[in-house]
């Protein structure tokens, strides 16, 4: 059993128009980065069954700092563009949550930093504040103006296990 050949090419091209129409927004951004990608994007001739084609790779995206990220395949651009963008607003989240807690003098030792979580030990009675100063970190923290909300949800727990 399985999908092999044709079929599998017709039924993920039927799925990616399918999705396609799901997630518009999704599509736009995809054409943008792939236009912003294709400027710069490196050229060459490679040789395949059915003859010679040019090849675009190595073209460039630019990040939330503006900094660019080079991008191997123009099919991936969207895929790299949250990648690089989620961990900028993480690592400025991580330092806007440090900053506040120390400002706080909560004492506090960060035990996890993750591409999408911060976790840290704190005694029992600033466990409800710090979990506050890291949700606020992740929403605002970052310093980003985004048109998408970023939501960080808290968890207080005794262990790992508890807080996921």
């Amino acid at each position: 059993a399985g999908l092999n050949g044709k079929k599998a090419t017709t039924v993920g091209e039927a799925a990616y128009e399918g999705l396609s129409e799901v997630f518009k927004a999704q599509k736009e951004l995809e054409k943008v980065l792939k236009n912003q990608w294709g400027k710069d994007a490196n050229t060459r001739e490679v040789e395949t069954q059915w003859g010679k084609r040019k090849e675009f790779y190595n073209g460039t995206i630019r990040g939330l700092e503006n900094r660019p990220i080079t991008v191997p395949n123009g099919k991936d651009v969207v895929v790299y563009q949250c990648q690089a963008d989620e961990a900028v607003m993480m690592q400025r989240a991580n330092i806007a949550a440090v900053e506040e807690l120390n400002r706080r003098g909560i004492d506090f030792v960060q035990v996890c930093f993750y591409h999408d979580e911060i976790t840290v030990e704190v005694a029992p009675e600033d466990a409800e504040e710090v979990k506050e100063v890291l949700e606020w970190s992740i929403s605002e923290g970052h310093g980003f103006v985004l048109p998408i909300p970023q939501i960080g949800e808290g968890e207080i727990g005794m262990n790992w296990l508890e807080v996921h």
